[in-house]
């Protein structure tokens, strides 16, 4: 790897974030017109999607125009085979394989060409930087990854997910970091760990959550064990890292210069649909996430970013709440209705049926908690009040709701989904 090449896009993306809203959209146009010429001569899916759409890489200049474009879903990229979709401008051998978790059903590979993974590395330095994060700071980096070796030049620390929260706590304790960051489950199941037992654990003054919708329960109880300021970020392996919180915590920066994001605006989530500008291995044109995000209203942050924001992210589209009459309900209007119900410390929502729902309630909550029956008569009154008369509601306590290894935990679940 080059390393002067790596820490030029590092740096060019450091100044990216702070350019105006004109300047940022320039850079998008210039790297949508290249994308788009590079995906049709090269890449055998794109050539038949952009003559099936009666258009040429010519007509995709502005962000807008990608809407003449149908969008792709990782079905289709599935489908159509890996050389269909693999660039050939590039020889197998010089693209990096990585596989997607799966936790939908529905695992994926992505080959990433050699600068793309340069790219991508230096995506990631940035979001932690908007957390307080600065190279030779310590870090310790907890991943879905099997144990890795630390990198002692980086003063980089990792653990597993796969490693029991006593492990974790030992390396956390050992290593002493300034930054934590991992997969939201695992953070809070160390955190759990900690508060059961009473240990005494070094406190880190910055934590960083991703991999999971983060919820404002597990916020507060990472905040409260480990004395530290909270931070979120949105990544994806097939594009890197999309949003992240910046100190003011007001929404999630989106990295326009190396994506363009599509979330329709409005009062509610809607799906997020993303062009992958800097991926040219294999391109990602109008890729269907498969998420949920609430948009934010314009307007800059008081941090002096020029970067669009999202309100949040509201989970999986494969979890809207369906409706007998084919309709849907985003996840995110229960979440709002459910979380200032007193008593409930963390929840899910599972749909069973359309009319029938499972409330899951971690065990274990503050003594003012109150009786199961007026909490289910709360939780009745709130998600009727968002899908109307008619539900059935069940409260099941349980001592914790972290998901089996291998899946994500979601807010809202629907069994119904497909």
């Amino acid at each position: 790897m080059n390393v002067f090449d790596a820490f030029g896009i590092y740096l060019n993306l450091q100044r990216n974030q702070w350019r105006s809203p004109g300047e940022i959209r320039r850079i998008q146009c210039e790297k949508l017109r290249r994308l788009a010429a590079h995906a049709y001569l090269t890449v055998p899916f794109y050539r038949d999607r952009f003559d099936a759409a009666g258009i040429t890489p010519d007509d995709l200049r502005t962000p807008e125009d990608l809407a003449r474009l149908p969008v792709t879903t990782k079905a289709e990229l599935q489908a159509a085979g890996p050389d269909a979709i693999t660039s050939l401008a590039y020889p197998r051998g010089t693209l990096k394989e990585e596989h997607t978790s799966g936790s939908t059903g529905r695992p994926f590979t992505v080959r990433f060409d050699p600068r793309f993974v340069r790219v991508k590395n230096g995506m990631f330095l940035r979001a932690l930087g908007a957390a307080g994060y600065r190279p030779g700071r310590k870090l310790m980096l907890v991943t879905a990854d099997p144990p890795r070796p630390s990198r002692p030049l980086l003063r980089w620390r990792y653990a597993s997910i796969q490693d029991p929260p006593e492990r974790m706590h030992e390396i956390l304790d050992e290593f002493r970091p300034q930054v934590l960051y991992g997969c939201m489950t695992a953070l809070r199941q160390l955190a759990t760990y900690i508060d059961a037992t009473g240990a005494a654990c070094h406190r880190p003054g910055v934590v960083v959550s991703t991999a999971e919708t983060l919820d404002e329960r597990t916020r507060h109880v990472l905040a409260e064990t480990f004395g530290a300021e909270v931070f979120d970020i949105y990544g994806l392996t097939e594009i890197g890292f999309v949003a992240w919180e910046c100190g003011r915590h007001d929404g999630y920066h989106l990295a326009e210069d190396t994506a363009i994001v599509e979330c329709a605006d409005g009062t509610d989530a809607s799906p997020l649909v993303v062009t992958n500008l800097e991926l040219w291995g294999m391109p990602l044109i109008r890729f269907q996430t498969g998420d949920l995000a609430q948009p934010k209203a314009a307007g800059p942050c008081a941090c002096g970013r020029g970067l669009r924001r999202l309100e949040g992210l509201a989970g999986r589209v494969v979890d809207a709440v369906r409706r007998r009459d084919g309709g849907s309900v985003s996840p995110y209007r229960l979440t709002l209705a459910l979380e200032h119900i007193a008593g409930i410390r963390r929840y899910q929502v599972v749909q069973e049926d359309f009319d029938d729902f499972l409330l899951r309630v971690e065990a274990g909550g503050d003594p003012g908690d109150g009786n199961p029956e007026d909490l289910e008569a709360a939780a009745r009154e709130a998600i009727g009040g968002v899908l109307g008369p008619g539900i059935r509601v069940r409260l099941r306590r349980e001592e914790s709701l972290d998901p089996p290894p291998g899946r994500k935990f979601r807010v809202v679940e629907s069994r119904l989904a497909t």
